[in-house]
Parts: structure tokens; sequence; C-alpha cells
């Protein structure tokens, strides 16, 4: 007889990554978790301010730890479709043969206090909020974006940024 049908939700989160196996009724089977591995990592120079980043790959990592709990928990059976959700304006800079090429910065990180403050002098904070439908505030990934091509030569190379679900 074959196994059951199964459905994987992944949320790859600020504070963890957390998975749930679902039959497709819609009943939860099985759990699962792994930590988001964060570094603190202290600013030099005109970047002074304390970060928070994580390599990709101990991303990755985490997220498949999560999945991999949940699905040792589930009754046996095959997945059929897997749907993944995460931190929004959290992003993976790649080189043109799809490799990382620099740290997943955190939404929350505020080292670019500076990128912030000159995009609203070379836009306007009102004029961003209106074309965008977001607050101004240091949150947005291309800020982010920003300041890790002014302050980390490797993000030079890249050609392509995805969010962290994608």
């Amino acid at each position: 007889m074959p196994g059951l049908e199964l459905l994987v939700g992944l949320d790859v989160g600020t504070t963890s990554s957390k998975a749930v196996v679902y039959g497709l009724d819609g009943a939860a089977l099985a759990l699962g978790r792994a930590a988001t591995p964060w570094c603190t990592v202290h600013g030099t120079g005109s970047s002074w301010a304390t970060g928070t980043e994580l390599d990709p790959y101990d991303l990755l990592n985490a997220a498949r730890v999560a999945v991999s709990r949940a699905l040792a928990g589930a009754p046996e059976g095959h997945v059929v479709g897997v749907g993944v959700t995460s931190m929004a304006e959290s992003g993976v800079l790649l080189d043109a043969s799809g490799e990382p090429v620099a740290p997943v910065i955190a939404w929350h990180d505020t080292r670019d206090f500076d990128q912030v403050t000159r995009l609203g002098e070379e836009l306007g904070a009102e004029t961003f909020s209106s074309r965008t439908g977001l607050p101004f505030r240091s949150q947005w990934s291309l800020t982010k974006h920003r300041w890790q091509l002014e302050n980390d030569p490797a993000a030079a190379h890249a050609v392509r940024r995805l969010n962290v679900a994608e």
C-alpha cells in the first residue's frame, strides 16, 4: 500500500525555521524546528553599527533540519507539495554561477543607517512611501543591498538577489 500524500509548509523566520507536515485533508501531522543561526558583527570605520548576518548555507541547513525533523515525525508517505515563506527583506546575493557571494543581512540590521539617510535625501521619505506603499525606515532590502555594495567587496560580484524564500 502506498504511503500518504503529504504537504510541507516551511517558514524560514527570524528566530527559527519552522516546518509542518500536513495531510491532504489539511490536518497537521508533525512539526520540526531549527534555530536561525545569526551572528552579531561589529562595524568598523564609517560602518560603526553592530550588525546581524549569517552565512546563506547555514540558513539553508537550518531550513533542511526543520523539514527533516518534521518529516521524521510524520507518517510514512511522499511529499507532493511544498510551500515556503520567509523573512521578507532579507536576501541572498548570488554570482553568475548561482553561488552566494556575501552574508545574508538581517532585515533588522541597522548598519544601513547612512544609506537610509541618503535615500531620504535623494528620493524623499514621502515619495518613497507614496510609490511603494511602505513606511520609510531602515528595514528594506534596497538599503541593505546598498550597504553591502559599499562595505563588502564581494557583493560587487553579485548579479542576482533572491529573497530567502526564493
